[in-house]
């Protein structure tokens, strides 16, 4: 069987050279929090804004990042609440209607 010695060896080397292939770039952070937004996983959201923060960004970079990926308009997301809030309600009544039928 293995040393003590070389088991902590090898897992000392695995968390290594995991480390930089673990972190993400502030590119797929800033990615990360845009779609988390999107999603309404605001909790998930937060974490990315988190890490995008504390990293200290360059403002130039950042900037650029948001220029690529622009935010959809609030009308463009109040419409997607319409159509989401009426699927919804069509749902309740259908389960309604369905509890009814028993």
């Amino acid at each position: 069987m293995y040393s003590r010695k070389t088991i902590v060896l090898i897992l000392s080397a695995g968390l290594f050279l995991s480390g930089p292939v673990l972190a993400q770039t502030l590119k797929e952070n800033w990615n990360d929090f845009l779609h988390y937004t999107k999603i309404g996983r605001l909790d998930l959201a937060k974490g990315y804004a988190q890490v995008v923060l504390e990293s200290k960004p360059d403002p130039v970079e950042l900037l650029a990042l948001s220029e690529e990926n622009p935010m959809p308009s609030w009308s463009s997301l109040a419409a997607s609440y319409s159509v989401l809030s009426r699927r919804a309600d069509s749902s309740v009544v259908r389960t309604q209607r369905l509890l009814q039928m028993r």
